[in-house]
């Protein structure tokens, strides 16, 4: 025991040796902080202390690595902020603040059970990208889902869009010989066909018509 009142409890200079602390009960350590090395290097420690309930992991500047508190059950980076790691023994959630980056040296392997993803925008449930993995062949399909209806799917490449060695498939609708609503050129039985639906276009001509508009 020190004039100041620090205390220290160690092995006989010189000797190596363990120090056991046994106790029936609990062991209680009451402190302002409490730290745990291992031997004289401080470069990392198990640390105590910033707010009640609250054990952190620091660094040997006194960093904040990771923390755990007893008012919830994530594991935080870096401080007890945005960015952590929550369970609720089913569903396992990774949370930042603001982004996620994946960096391997090697594959990344995205592994669903029921060969489902989704990409949502901030938690938006009613409209999504969507794909499909079906187990045993791989047949795969991408689907949006939008509860207006307008789910649009854009490709942009700085280049081509290359279909190698297969074939590419369109779904045919049938357009209404005479209908001419979206255009309404008023000429006799003009009729629209319109491609955003789709690039394979069935029509019965029964009469003659001024204009096939083409969108």
């Amino acid at each position: 025991v020190g004039a100041d009142g620090h205390t220290t409890m160690s092995n006989q200079v010189g000797v190596a040796g363990d120090i056991n602390i046994e106790c029936k009960d609990d062991l209680n350590l009451r402190a302002d902080v409490v730290k745990l090395y291992h031997a004289d290097d401080i470069a990392g420690y198990l640390r105590m202390d910033v707010a009640a309930g609250q054990l952190d992991i620091e660094n040997g500047a006194g960093n904040a690595v990771v923390c755990i508190d007893d008012g919830d059950r994530n594991l935080y980076f870096y401080d007890k902020g945005g960015e952590y790691i929550s369970g609720n023994g089913v569903d396992l959630t990774i949370t930042s603040g603001r982004h996620i980056t994946l960096d391997a040296a090697g594959s990344i392997a995205l592994d669903a059970g029921n060969g489902l993803f989704y990409f949502r925008d901030n938690g938006d449930l009613d409209d999504y990208f969507k794909i499909t993995v079906v187990d045993g062949t791989g047949a795969t399909t991408l689907e949006t889902i939008s509860a207006a209806a307008d789910g649009h799917l854009s490709i942009i490449a700085d280049g081509h869009v290359e279909f190698d060695g297969c074939g590419v498939g369109f779904a045919q609708i049938e357009e209404t010989f005479s209908d001419d609503a979206l255009l309404t050129t008023g000429g006799t039985h003009d009729t629209q066909i319109d491609f955003r639906a789709s690039n394979k276009i069935y029509l019965a001509i029964t009469a003659t018509m001024n204009d096939m508009n083409l969108i």
